[in-house]
Parts: C-alpha cells; structure tokens; sequence
C-alpha cells in the first residue's frame, strides 16, 4: 500500500474517531412546572461532549406517552465548554388525563439517541390554586389607575 494511502486512511479513522467521541446525549436532569393558565414548563439539562460545530446536541422534544411530540426545544449552537447545561421551554400545552411526559434529546451525528427521561407531571390544580396571587398583584394597579382618572379630572 502507499504512503498517501496510508495517510488517507489514518487521516479518516482519526476524524471519525473524534466525530464518534462524543457519543449520544444524555438527559442528566429534567424539572416541570405547571402554570396558571393550564400549561407547563419545561428544564432540561443535558450532558453531550460536543466536539464544535460538526458534532453537538441539537435539540430535545417533549413527548407524551403515545408518542405525541408536544414541542421541540431547537438548540442552535454548540455548547463544548458548558457541560451539562440546561434549557428550557414553556407554554407547552399537555393534555386532560396525561400524568406524565418523555424527553428525548438529539445530537447531529447520532440523530435521537436512545436515552430518555420520563417525568412525571406536578398537577395543575397546584398551579391554579396560586392564580389568586396574581390577582392581588393585578388588583393595586387598577386601583392606582382609577385614582389617577380621579386627579385629572380634578376631584382630589
């Protein structure tokens, strides 16, 4: 066999080798919040040995038991220096009688890897109990409004 050949096939199992090292994403850790208007919130950290541009974890979804994607969180770069890191998504709207969801990462040489976490989801009776607070946050403005109404007209 030649050298150039040699120092092709080198050159090829050397580059193959680093897109390969960084193996599949992992789901280190996933936290779900219910919020008042009936939707949830998701954190994901993930954990993937980008290597740049070439090899990095490029997205994750939310999924209910049957399979049904409820939102995909598109990650647009690589991230080599922060390991694990976390992203989030919300206003994902879950729905009636699922308890819990699947979240499935992708890289972009591995595609969807075959590591999932499944997490079970806080109640939303939880998230609609709290909603009254808002309403006392909302309510003092309403009335610093109708009192400003009151000066203009210029009844003090």
């Amino acid at each position: 066999m030649n050298v150039l050949v040699k120092v092709a096939i080198t050159a090829a199992a050397i580059m193959g080798s680093s897109l390969a090292y960084a193996g599949e994403v992992e789901i280190i850790d996933v936290k779900a919040r219910a919020n008042a208007v009936g939707t949830y919130a998701f954190d994901v950290t993930l954990k993937h040995g980008d290597t740049g541009w070439e090899h990095y974890a490029n997205a994750w979804d939310v999924v209910t038991p049957d399979g049904t994607v409820l939102g995909t969180r598109k990650l647009l770069h690589p991230h080599v220096d922060e390991q694990p890191f976390t992203r989030s998504l919300s206003a994902i709207k879950v729905p009636a009688g699922v308890t819990s969801v699947i979240i499935r990462a992708y890289d972009k040489v591995h595609g969807l890897s075959d590591k999932t976490f499944e997490v079970k989801l806080p109640r939303r009776e939880a998230a609609v109990k709290s909603a009254p607070e808002i309403k006392k946050v909302v309510a003092p403005t309403k009335r610093k409004a109708a009192k400003r109404k009151k000066i203009r007209r210029g009844s003090y």
